[in-house]
């Protein structure tokens, strides 16, 4: 074995290993320390320093980073002149200065790295967290939910969305009946035990936009699909109905949505986000400063774990102000509106959905600096450089799939 393939094997297991520890971050940290996950995104930074710089640098990767780095610099900014204040400043401003710097890294590394590669990655590591779902306890609080490789459940719920849809692309790539089989046991059974009520809207909202995207390729195959769908639903509802009740994790679902009243407590912290745009709306408050904040703007009171922002846009805008809030709002909207119909009609399709379910579950949810849902979102822009590279006819499709390196091959090409 050359050094050449052995820097390859080493590099990728690197990089799956980062990519793991994105999401099996406290599985990781429950079994080999705290200092694990620091351990590994060191070893990825000083194993692909050069890469990512090399692409700050580079016109045409640059060309595609723009909107997100406006972002980015705005927001770091606003951190560095916003510092949070009381106790352990200095170490909240380092902590704080990390967790957006490993965002760029992210970005910027994994923008034109190979794709198809990052998805399996992404795919093991989340079969491995149903995996861990699977033997995990049930949590304290309700005793049938449970999480994968993640703390939070709803975080959990979140990821398997994405990765229903990572894992459609990859089947028709693969056409593995197997692989197909996997994932949706992988699915089903993580999202039923995360009981993530906004999970169920959100797929429920997915479904329907994919009905839309079939709707538009052929109606008369789309429409007797659906009839069929529906029809097949309804009759098994009627048919089972009693026997649907009598499953524990069904009735735990319904009961716990009706009791906690959580749709109650997150309107009041959104409401006192609100009031705290209304009040700063420059800078807001300071990055990660939401939960100290919100319960001093809420007119009523907010019990110790409802005082997250629980919505990506509004902890966005209350945290870092509304200039930092509108460099994202166009980040995103040129994310998602950019080769749209060349995405929607091909294959790609599912990799956008997979950043359409994040962003709406960032409706419930406080996504805006977890790393699964920026690298999500490295994929779409991934997705966008290829799609450039191939129109300006600097790299083709095959050459897209085959290399690990889109960088090299420009160069080459030129």
């Amino acid at each position: 074995m050359n050094l050449s393939k052995l820097f390859n094997i080493v590099s990728s297991a690197i990089i799956f290993a980062f990519v793991f520890s994105i999401y099996n971050d406290n599985f990781l940290v429950d079994y080999l320390g705290s200092n694990s996950l620091k351990a590994i995104f060191l070893l990825f930074i000083l194993f692909n320093l050069l890469r990512i710089s090399r692409n700050l640098f580079d016109r045409e990767t640059m060309m595609e980073l723009i909107p997100f780095l406006v972002f980015f610099l705005g927001d770091f900014f606003n951190m560095l002149i916003n510092p949070p204040v009381g106790e352990e400043q200095g170490a909240k401003l380092f902590e704080d200065s990390l967790l957006l710097l490993s965002m760029l890294f992210i970005v910027t590394f994994f923008i034109n790295y190979n794709l198809i590669k990052t998805l399996y990655f992404i795919w093991g590591s989340l079969i491995v967290s149903s995996v861990i779902a699977f033997f995990n306890s049930p949590l304290s609080k309700w005793t049938f939910r449970k999480t994968g490789g993640t703390g939070d459940p709803n975080e959990f719920a979140s990821q398997m969305l994405a990765f229903i849809f990572i894992s459609i692309f990859l089947f028709k790539k693969n056409r593995n009946i197997v692989f197909l089989i996997i994932s949706i046991i992988a699915f089903a059974y993580s999202i039923l035990f995360a009981a993530s009520m906004s999970s169920f809207i959100f797929l429920a909202v997915i479904g329907v936009l994919v009905l839309l995207r079939f709707l538009s390729l052929s109606f008369v195959k789309s429409m007797l699909i659906s009839i069929t769908a529906i029809v097949a639903v309804i009759t098994t509802i009627i048919m089972f109905q009693d026997k649907l009740e009598s499953f524990e994790i069904i009735n735990n679902i319904l009961g716990r949505t009706e009791e906690t009243g959580t749709a109650n407590t997150r309107f009041n912290s959104w409401n006192a986000g609100l009031k705290m745009v209304a009040d700063k709306p420059i800078l807001g408050v300071g990055l990660h400063e939401y939960g100290k904040y919100s319960p001093k703007y809420s007119t009523k009171f907010l019990a110790e774990d409802s005082v997250a922002p629980h919505n990506l846009f509004l902890e966005l805008a209350a945290e870092s102000g509304l200039i930092v809030f509108f460099a994202f709002v166009f980040f995103l909207f040129n994310l998602m509106s950019k080769y749209f119909y060349t995405i929607v009609h091909s294959d790609y399709f599912w990799i956008y959905m997979a950043v359409t379910s994040y962003l709406l579950m960032g409706l419930t949810l406080g996504l805006t600096y977890n790393k699964f849902f920026w690298l999500t979102i490295a994929l779409l822009m991934n997705l966008h450089l290829k799609l450039s590279l191939e129109r300006e006819g600097i790299i083709t499709e095959d050459d897209f799939s085959d290399t690990f390196n889109m960088q090299e091959l420009i160069t080459k090409r030129e």
